[in-house]
């Protein structure tokens, strides 16, 4: 994948999930389920996965994704009267705007709504 163009690309993950997967010209990516805006891959240029997500993990809502970076928002953990880590990472995110150019991918917004 080295040396090609950047894209972002809108489909379908686990359970039929939508997420973005972005790709870098010279060979990172990273994929974001707009369930919750969460990342659940990170790889660099030599296709190495950076981050840890369960094998227990499920992708159905109601149920947070397990793994990742997760957004918590507006508590961490159980500080607070909400459920545990907020409400972000439960909630369906909407993709308002990607912009991408040769020399950069940017998500412009993820509204979780």
């Amino acid at each position: 994948m080295a040396g090609e163009k950047p894209s972002v690309e809108l489909c379908k993950g686990i359970n039929g999930l939508d997420k973005v997967v972005l790709r870098e010209a010279r060979g990172s990516s990273a994929e974001v389920y707009l369930f919750g805006g969460h990342v659940t891959s990170w790889k660099n240029e030599h296709g190495e996965e950076l981050l840890f997500v369960s094998s227990k993990a499920i992708f159905k809502p109601p149920k947070a994704i397990r793994g990742g970076i997760p957004i918590c928002f507006p508590q961490f953990s159980s500080h607070g009267n909400l459920e545990q880590h907020g409400f972000a990472r439960i909630s369906f995110g909407v993709l308002t705007l990607i912009h991408h150019n040769f020399h950069q991918i940017a998500l412009s917004r993820l509204l979780l709504i």
